[in-house]
């Protein structure tokens, strides 16, 4: 998804583009060198925020019976919950997408 965005906003690219120029040195692969793409690092951390690892990670089941905002719920129930709606919240995020 960081690559799709990435060739989806020309302003973003190219920003990418010139770290990349100014850090990476020819066969220099190592951690040490990484940690100077911060603009890089930024965009995966944005991009997870957005776009998220994944619902099914965030399922959980009922152990007893109870209730959510007067709603039943049995004990066995799954329950997943939207936590992606958060981040697209002006609330928490000046500029959520």
């Amino acid at each position: 998804m960081m690559i799709y965005q990435t060739v989806k906003n020309p302003e973003i690219e190219e920003k990418v583009r010139k770290e990349i120029e100014k850090y990476m040195k020819e066969d220099d692969y190592s951690f040490e060198n990484l940690k100077n793409f911060v603009y890089i690092d930024n965009l995966q951390k944005e991009t997870t925020r957005c776009f998220g690892p994944g619902t099914s990670l965030f399922t959980r089941q009922a152990s007893v019976d109870n209730y959510l905002d007067g709603i039943p719920i049995k004990k066995g129930t799954c329950i997943e919950t939207n936590f992606i709606i958060n981040h697209f919240n002006e609330k928490y995020f000046k500029k959520p997408l």
